[in-house]
């Protein structure tokens, strides 16, 4: 039986659905709001939330044009970023304390070395590679080094590009991963997020657990998903959808996660065994 265990909490066949928040840096570089972000996924009844570090100098450069259209002109995707990576290493160390004291499994996506090292320091209890880094060999290996479980998701790649992380965290002696399908399309439209590929990847990865990445408008896609076999589910999370960035408009809000949450657990009750 496939499965992982990430704070105690078995994810994977038989198990029920792992749901993710993913907060991302909805938090505007404000820990108030990363707080009310944490509050908010607690109170939505989902599993776990997640962040994301990163800094804009390592991640883009200053001319590259935005991959998303927020309805702000003249402005590159460095701007952008450089203004979500203001937090430092104190407040995200407030952050995660706030998680644990609100009991709720906290997480994050490092898109560079330095960011592993920190999220390490804060005792995380699992990581994400986001789609962009699957063929970032070099911190797939870092990531995996620290012998946690590792959420990876697959957007754009190709099979061959999944084996090749796949055996990158292998190499490392983890075997605790989850392969995430994932369309890298903000937002993507419900009729481009090819389910079926969940089917793929279960049967492509027998002995990984697989879950969806979901970046759609709606929560009927993801309910789908986990009708198709998805064990885990992870969604955009904000507190308002009207909120200027790249994902607040395929986020959903609280009201709108928890009922998603609490119709991927109908579904499963549907399913049966």
């Amino acid at each position: 039986m496939r499965k992982i265990n990430v704070n105690g909490k078995n994810i994977g066949d038989n198990y029920p659905c792992y749901t993710i928040a993913e907060a991302g840096a909805n938090h505007e570089g404000e820990v108030e709001k990363a707080f009310h972000l944490i509050d908010a996924a607690k109170e939505s009844g989902v599993d776990a939330i997640k962040f994301q570090n990163y800094t804009a100098s390592k991640l883009t450069t200053k001319t590259a044009p935005k991959y998303w259209d927020d309805g702000i002109e003249n402005e590159s995707q460095f701007d952008v970023f450089n203004k979500l990576d203001k937090l430092h290493d104190d407040e995200w160390r407030q952050i995660f304390e706030h998680a644990n004291k609100k009991n709720i499994t906290c997480f994050s996506t490092p898109f560079d070395m330095e960011s592993v090292d920190l999220l390490e320091s804060f005792g995380v209890p699992a990581y994400k590679i986001a789609s962009a880094d699957i063929t970032h060999i070099p911190l797939v290996k870092k990531i995996a080094s620290m012998k946690k479980p590792v959420f990876m998701s697959t957007g754009m790649a190709s099979i061959e590009e999944i084996h090749d992380a796949v055996s990158a965290i292998q190499d490392q002696g983890n075997e605790e991963m989850v392969i995430m399908h994932c369309i890298t399309s903000y937002p993507t439209k419900s009729e481009d997020a090819n389910l079926e590929m969940i089917t793929s990847l279960n049967q492509e990865f027998p002995d990984y657990v697989v879950g969806y990445s979901d970046h759609t408008n709606n929560i009927e896609v993801p309910i789908a998903a986990v009708a198709m076999g998805a064990s885990i589910i992870e969604k955009h999370f904000t507190l308002n959808r009207k909120l200027k960035g790249p994902d607040h408009k395929c986020s959903l809000e609280p009201k709108k996660f928890s009922k998603m949450v609490k119709n991927i657990q109908n579904t499963e009750l549907l399913l049966g065994k």
